[in-house]
């Protein structure tokens, strides 16, 4: 991979296929990044497959078979993914399932999957159920279609 000088008039040197890598300045000590990008010094797959396997330890450690991540930050940690960050702070919208052994799952707000499934660590995407049971009082309504 190599590191682009990023143009903001132009995307003439922007490589759209790999958002994730593309540095908004080459100078990592003093640029900007355009924003959710990992810097080039840092060898963010490996971090990413590092906190999963962290976790699944964890896990394994606890006896669970599989958990469920509806806390963006949580989710960032275990797969990197961090789309709509903000939002879903709010929002359970979007959620991961991660077994102990076996595909990740990502259950996604309808048109946008590109943006997380470019990450190692997510093996599939599946529309999520919206699940908001805290916010409307109805949990047998709303965590039916979930379960």
């Amino acid at each position: 991979m190599s590191i682009v000088v990023f143009d903001p008039d132009s995307t003439e040197d922007v490589d759209f296929k790999d958002r994730m890598r593309h540095p908004a300045a080459a100078d990592p000590a003093g640029g900007m990044w355009l924003s959710d990008t990992e810097p080039s010094f840092i060898d963010a797959d490996a971090l990413r497959k590092g906190r999963l396997t962290k976790l699944r330890s964890w896990m394994r450690e606890a006896g669970y078979g599989g958990v469920v991540l509806f806390d963006p930050y949580n989710q960032r940690y275990a797969t990197g993914s961090r789309n709509m960050f903000g939002y879903f702070l709010r929002n359970s919208t979007r959620y991961f399932f991660i077994p102990t052994e076996g595909p990740i799952v990502l259950f996604e707000y309808p048109q946008s999957y590109h943006v997380s499934m470019v990450l190692d660590t997510i093996d599939e995407a599946r529309p999520s159920k919206l699940v908001w049971s805290s916010v409307s009082g109805r949990d047998d309504e709303t965590a039916g279609p979930f379960a």
